[in-house]
């Protein structure tokens, strides 16, 4: 179904901080405590932190965010040894 062309498209994208008010929006639908829009801008501006959201695409070619994921890394990549020690 998804290849016809009334139906909605859908895509992954890289957010950045100028989603920041998109973000705070659907955390606010969500949740009681939310999280504002320079929350959003603060965490995304940090090198360890990105967003990636679902976009949807009407017949009508209105793009609207969907949802999204934020993701922290914790901790660089750990080197693995394979010499058994």
């Amino acid at each position: 179904m998804s290849g016809w062309p009334w139906a909605p498209r859908t895509h992954i994208v890289e957010l950045g901080r100028d989603a920041a008010e998109a973000l705070s929006a659907i955390h606010g639908a969500a949740f009681a405590a939310t999280w504002s829009a320079d929350d959003f801008a603060a965490l995304l501006g940090e090198r360890s932190t990105f967003a990636l959201g679902l976009t949807t695409r009407t017949l009508f070619r209105r793009t609207r965010l969907a949802g999204f994921v934020l993701v922290r890394i914790a901790a660089e990549p750990a080197a693995m040894r394979g010499d058994g020690a």
